[in-house]
């Protein structure tokens, strides 16, 4: 269904709990941000401190990304707080961590910012999918479009007494070309869970990622793939297994020259679930290294093939794919599942 939204606003003016600062009047840890222009001395507007940091996202897919040497490890408890100040008609933001420089993305957390007030904002870990660590805290343009200037104050993970903010529950049905994917969508705490069932044949055409074989280059972490398995098989001669090793591993594909997404597409493939089932995280990225849309998660059924259907819109519409990754969303290994037919189309 399509991404939920969530706007957190409080009235609280406490800071947040005691914890590792990553901004405060200065920039404590390395600026790693990408498409965007930041200035972490400005005098007005503040809301604690002598300073705020400004935000502009200068580009599409544009993300301030703050990367630490020694990554921290989460508290049960804890999460990410900070205070925001948006544009005028506010800002939308994708908030997420990842567990090294280069991987290990968790899900997004949607925020709006609102317009000319400070608003304190608290994304808990299990929103997160509760990461094992935390090497770099992105927050990312969520509207696929360059933003005007928001600004940013009293960034920090806290500490224990975190609570997390309001969250809705939609039920939603997409249909994209000839397929229906009926999709029950619930916003808790954590991350969107979507199971999607349907007995239709894959549409052909598009850009074929994976069919008997790999047409994109491998750039997995923390997986073993068998793309030469001879059953289960749904289309052609051979199905590609996957075996997540490792927490947050993920099945990455890229391509050397991105490609130019087009309204309407979709990621689609078959896929064939281990005995009680798998969950994983469907994004894209728009570089090699940066640009990471919102993650789709999704149920895989035990012991049948389900056609998954991810519009390119339930991933905030992005402009370019460079990077397609199925990434680990249990926060451990997981056994042995099947994909087949892989395709944007």
């Amino acid at each position: 269904g399509p991404t939920t939204t969530t706007t957190a606003v409080t009235t609280t003016t406490a800071p947040p709990a005691a914890g590792t600062v990553v901004y405060g009047d200065t920039l404590a840890w390395d600026n790693w941000s990408w498409s965007t222009t930041l200035n972490p001395a400005v005098a007005t507007p503040v809301k604690a401190g002598v300073s705020s940091m400004a935000v502009t996202f200068t580009a599409p897919g544009g993300s301030a990304s703050f990367r630490t040497p020694t990554p921290v490890i989460p508290v049960a408890g804890q999460g990410l707080t900070f205070w925001a100040y948006g544009a005028v008609g506010g800002n939308t933001i994708d908030v997420r961590t990842m567990a090294t420089d280069i991987s290990g993305a968790t899900v997004a957390k949607r925020l709006v910012v609102p317009a000319g007030v400070w608003t304190q904002f608290t994304v808990t870990w299990a929103e997160l999918g509760n990461p094992s660590s935390v090497a770099r805290i992105n927050i990312g343009d969520g509207q696929n479009a360059a933003q005007p200037t928001f600004f940013l104050d009293d960034l920090a993970i806290g500490g224990p007494g975190v609570t997390p903010t309001t969250t809705t529950a939609a039920a939603t049905t997409t249909t994209v070309g000839p397929t229906t994917t009926a999709a029950a969508t619930t916003t808790t705490v954590g991350p969107t869970t979507t199971a999607a069932t349907t007995t239709t044949v894959a549409p052909g055409g598009g850009t074929l990622i994976y069919g008997d074989t790999l047409a994109w280059n491998s750039w997995s972490w923390s997986t073993t793939r068998n793309n030469a398995v001879t059953s289960p098989v749904k289309v052609g001669s051979l199905s590609m297994g996957i075996t997540y090793t490792a927490a947050w591993a993920g099945a990455s594909f890229r391509t050397a020259t991105p490609l130019t997404a087009a309204a309407g597409q979709a990621i689609r493939f078959w896929a064939y679930g281990a005995t009680g089932g798998n969950t994983i995280d469907v994004y894209v990225q728009q570089t090699d290294s940066g640009g990471a849309t919102i993650a789709k998660r999704i149920t895989v059924s035990a012991g049948v093939w389900t056609l998954i259907t991810v519009p390119l819109a339930d991933l905030g519409s992005p402009a370019k794919i460079a990077r397609i990754s199925l990434v680990d969303a249990k926060g451990a290994a997981q056994p042995t599942y099947y994909i087949d037919d892989l395709r944007v189309s």
